[in-house]
């Protein structure tokens, strides 16, 4: 064990300590050379019945070290080239090094620079700022906030956490490495958000984000294995809040088979250790929350069901809550054996199911759901794009069966019905004066026990619209011709919206709209909204949103068919995952 009084005592700074804090870990990690990710460790007895397609002898099961070598998810499909350890030494973040940067550069001259900017000398002095500047300025932009961020967990778990870390960094405690892989996440959140408003020290900032990001990673694989080996006793919602943060920042930088992955890991987590804790605490379940929208979102545009990961079908509604259920990853597919009885909107969804449904594989009302809270939907819409991503990834796979399933093919078309009307049918639930109704704090003790009055009506109108032409692209596959009035229905509420802080949750909308746009005046509106938005607020996103539809548009005139889908320009490559 390090002597971290006399490592103090020498150094005096934060460089000394967390670098001798990080070979610590890193040396435990390389003694479980043998240890393999999460999921992997419990292929034979998670899965629903996996059925992988191995593309190359490569893939079977291999110990990993790490970190070294890392595999992606319980599937163990996608891979990442092994990194050698000189490599990784090398983007380690260099604590000491000064990142210097002249006051008068720190005014950007951009639209979207925020009132001030940190400029620190040191790493002492860089956290604490660049944690205020997370709280500040990042949260309102890419995360679960939408109007009021006191009901934000990045805001009131997230952020809290990760100062409490410093405070233990600061006062030479030795932090778990969830709290270290939060804390570094965080840090580089609010170096990528400063490198894209920055124009004069961009770069800088970009550097650093890309080594904070660096090392909260391999903080996080060791926490994944300390959790494999139970070397320690993990805090769950710790590991949970890390990976969560972590699956946004990969997000952010475009490293989509990063964050799957990490999506796979966080649902092993959830149904082998959350959904057996007696009380779900709010912590817990706004947890749950953030991660069941993240993965909805990720399937909707680049799922693993169509991405040489064919995962059997999910076992019966009514097996849901089973003990054996709870310990499986669920397919987003149609279950088997089902009936429309689980499209039913009217039914009032109770405890326990409602807390174990993570990926919203049954309809219904629940009043305790904390979607109009954070994000500002109701449930059933996202309830809705689940089924909806069901039923089109069950079609996809049929027609890549060479044996026809009759039973099947006549359960999806009563599904399809079922489900178009649900969709066609769907009112805002609070059209009346409760939508004004003040909201409960995320960190209240006590939820409201009607979610009605936080949804936000434009945004679930338009999310709904979405919904339609996502139903209507990835099942029906209709003509394009006959959606533009949806189209143009999005764009309106897109154009009444103006603030910036208000866009990210339009995005998924705006990327269906786009897609889906064929007239010349709805493309011009969308991609002119798309740049003005992406210039506002400088999220990437924006931009791969527009260079997606563009190279949509390109190809439907190019082949001169209006069925054809972003899926169709990818080739089955990587959608952007659209959740901010």
């Amino acid at each position: 064990m390090p002597d971290w009084t006399n490592a103090g005592a020498q150094g005096g700074d934060d460089a000394t300590f967390r670098r001798a804090l990080f070979a610590e870990s890193q040396q435990m990690a390389m003694t479980q050379m043998m240890s393999v990710s999460l999921g992997r460790l419990t292929v034979g007895k998670a899965l629903d019945g996996l059925d992988v397609e191995e593309t190359e002898p490569s893939m079977a099961i291999r110990p990993a070290s790490l970190p070294n070598d890392r595999f992606h998810g319980p599937f163990g499909v996608l891979h990442m080239q092994t990194r050698q350890s000189s490599e990784i030494s090398s983007s380690l973040p260099d604590h000491g090094h000064e990142y210097h940067a002249e006051a008068g550069n720190m005014a950007s001259q951009s639209n979207c620079a925020p009132t001030s900017r940190p400029s620190p000398q040191s790493a002492a002095e860089r956290t604490p700022t660049l944690l205020q500047y997370f709280k500040s300025h990042v949260v309102s932009f890419s995360h679960a906030t939408r109007r009021d961020t006191t009901i934000c967990p990045w805001q009131n778990i997230h952020a809290p956490a990760a100062e409490a870390t410093y405070e233990e960094l600061r006062l030479r405690s030795v932090p778990a490495p969830t709290d270290l892989s939060l804390l570094n996440s965080l840090l580089a959140s609010s170096c990528f958000h400063l490198a894209s408003r920055d124009t004069a020290s961009g770069a800088k900032w970009a550097e650093l984000g890309e080594q904070y990001k660096q090392e909260a990673r391999q903080h996080l694989d060791i926490a994944i294995q300390e959790e494999i080996l139970s070397l320690t006793q993990t805090n769950y919602e710790e590991l949970l809040m890390a990976l969560l943060s972590m699956t946004m920042l990969e997000i952010r930088c475009a490293k989509y088979n990063e964050a799957e992955y990490l999506l796979l890991e966080a649902e092993y987590l959830i149904r082998t250790r959350g959904l057996l804790k007696s009380h779900k605490t709010l912590q817990l379940r706004t947890l749950h929350h953030v991660y069941t929208y993240l993965r909805i979102m990720t399937e909707s545009t680049c799922g693993c069901i169509l991405r040489n990961i064919c995962p059997a079908r999910p076992g019966s509604r009514m097996s849901l809550v089973t003990e054996e259920s709870r310990h499986k990853l669920r397919s987003f597919r149609v279950a088997d054996q089902s009936t429309e009885s689980d499209l039913r909107m009217s039914i009032q969804k109770i405890a326990p199911a409602a807390y174990e449904d993570v990926h919203l594989e049954v309809m219904g009302d629940w009043t305790e759901s904390l979607f109009p809270e954070l994000y500002g939907l109701p449930e059933s819409l996202l309830g809705l794009l689940s089924q909806t991503i069901r039923l089109a990834n069950e079609q996809e796979l049929l027609h890549r069966d060479a044996n026809v399933d009759v039973g099947m093919i006549t359960n999806l078309c009563r599904r399809t019905k079922a489900l178009e009307q649900n969709i066609l049918s769907w009112k805002l639930p609070c059209e009346s004066s409760h939508c004004d109704a003040p909201r409960h704090s995320v960190g209240s003790h006590h939820p409201a026990t009607s979610s009605d009055g936080q949804i936000i009506p434009r945004l679930a109108t338009t999310f709904h619209q979405a919904v339609i032409l996502f139903y209507y692209r990835r099942v029906q596959n209709i003509n394009g011709l006959m959606l533009q009035d949806g189209v143009q229905k999005v764009l309106a509420n897109l154009s009444a919206t103006d603030e910036p802080h208000e866009t990210a949750p339009l995005l998924w909308p705006a990327f269906l709209a786009a897609c889906e746009a064929i007239e010349p005046f709805l493309r011009e509106g969308l991609d002119d909204w798309l740049v003005r938005m992406g210039e506002r607020t400088c999220i990437p996103a924006f931009g791969a949103v527009a260079e997606m539809a563009r190279q949509v548009w390109a190809l439907r005139e190019e082949k001169r068919d209006y069925t054809l889908s972003w899926f169709d320009v990818t080739n089955l490559g990587r959608c952007p995952i659209v959740a901010l």
